[in-house]
């Protein structure tokens, strides 16, 4: 990319987000960097260089975010977006070999956890400031007001289940919650009267938000680090979650405010001046404008990224065509880059209870016979190969501790034929 490398280089890393739903994995290739101490935190090798301050960076994409609303957004593309403008008492920084490693964002520093494992008293850094005007410090109450409207009526966030019954009274809050009209008054106004244990902000202290749980649990702090957990400004009370209206009445506490967004077509964000680096050890900033172009295509995305023209430095809600991989892996370019992840997609689910075929699906000689009578060569060369797609023959992807290589199916069509004939036969 010329003489932007080295901005793009900088600026991809600070538009990593955390995964959500979405999103797909890659395995070793030739600019890989070492593993990281996860096991499966793989960045490109090319990513090095010295980041320069200043310029634009020109992404091109094939599509929209979810949602333009933190506490709401479920899926990464969004994220990608989102972590430019709200932050999180806990995030992942965008350093090589680190980004599965969790720090504090708008958190002072780690929690201060009650010797039950139950109480979760966390200080918000001064200093950290809404574009609003005139600017306005972020407190314990943005971030109480972000977990309740996460269940509103009208846009819940998509992952409440993971974390409904572990904060307390969250459940019951919530459960009221869906009988309220699906209007941005009743909302507010539901937001504003009812409270519930689970998290508040201590009354001596606006800076400090609690949390209390239903029993210990150690990845309470990871779950911190999610958007939905993200501060809220009481402006936001004005539209309804996840609406166009709020889309474009979006405010700040991170490093870019959105200038222009024109749904399903393009994103401007531009440096927010609220926003004091002292206070974001996670997000560098260095160029001083994005700008999302959301109407391409993957081919051409492509085939603008490889002729390095002056307005695409990289994709968004994309990737490089499969059938593009192999060629550019056997060609060593420089501009490839193959990140891992943890994603088990696709996979296969047997429905058990299903009456079709007599409920042969019920019976484990059928489901083995289709697993051996799978051909996972065929679908990893439909996925670019081996070196981007290896299969995943397990539950537990390579890196998560208890992972165990192994392959209890390996393709064979003779023993899927004859577990067919035993199923066959009668009882």
């Amino acid at each position: 990319m010329g003489s932007r490398t080295k901005v793009v280089a900088a600026l991809a890393a600070t538009l990593m987000a955390a995964a959500a739903c979405g999103g797909s994995g890659g395995n070793t290739g030739p600019n890989r960097a070492p593993e990281g101490p996860g096991g499966y935190d793989k960045s490109a090798a090319n990513l090095g260089g010295t980041p320069v301050k200043g310029g634009t960076l020109n992404v091109l994409g094939v599509g929209d975010v979810d949602f333009l609303d933190p506490n709401v957004s479920y899926y990464s593309v969004g994220y990608s977006v989102l972590r430019l403008i709200s932050r999180q008492l806990y995030t992942y920084p965008a350093v090589t070999g680190k980004t599965t490693t969790i720090v504090p964002d708008l958190a002072t520093g780690q929690p201060d956890v009650s010797s039950d494992g139950k109480t979760y008293r966390i200080t918000i850094r001064d200093g950290a400031k809404w574009n609003t005007s005139p600017t306005r410090q972020v407190t314990a109450d943005d971030f109480v007001r972000g977990l309740k409207v996460s269940c509103n009526p009208a846009q819940p966030f998509g992952g409440l289940p993971d974390f409904q019954d572990l904060i307390v009274g969250f459940q019951d809050f919530c459960d009221g919650f869906g009988k309220v009209d699906t209007s941005a008054t009743a909302v507010a106004a539901y937001v504003k009267d009812h409270d519930f244990a689970g998290i508040s902000a201590d009354p001596a202290d606006p800076l400090t938000v609690v949390f209390k749980l239903t029993h210990p649990a150690t990845y309470f702090q990871n779950m911190l680090a999610l958007n939905v957990f993200s501060a809220r400004p009481v402006e936001f009370m004005d539209y309804l979650p996840g609406s166009a209206q709020l889309a474009q009445h979006t405010l700040s506490d991170g490093p870019y405010m959105v200038k222009s967004y024109n749904p399903t077509h393009s994103f401007e964000l531009v440096r927010n001046p609220a926003w004091d680096p002292t206070t974001d050890q996670a997000r560098h900033a260095y160029v001083d404008v994005v700008k999302i172009n959301e109407t391409g295509t993957q081919d051409s995305i492509q085939q603008q990224l490889q002729t390095d023209i002056a307005d695409a430095d990289m994709q968004f809600d994309t990737g490089t065509p499969s059938t593009v991989v192999p060629k550019l892996i056997q060609e060593n370019d420089p501009n490839l880059n193959l990140q891992s992840s943890v994603s088990t997609n696709p996979y296969v689910v047997f429905n058990t209870a299903s009456p079709n075929n007599n409920g042969s699906l019920a019976k484990v000689q059928v489901r083995r016979a289709l697993m051996y009578a799978l051909n996972r060569t065929n679908l990893i060369q439909d996925a670019a190969g081996p070196k981007v797609s290896p299969p995943l023959t397990h539950v537990l992807p390579p890196g998560l501790d208890g992972s165990v290589d192994f392959d209890p199916y390996p393709y064979d069509m003779a023993k899927a034929k004859q577990l067919l004939q035993d199923a066959a036969r009668p009882t």
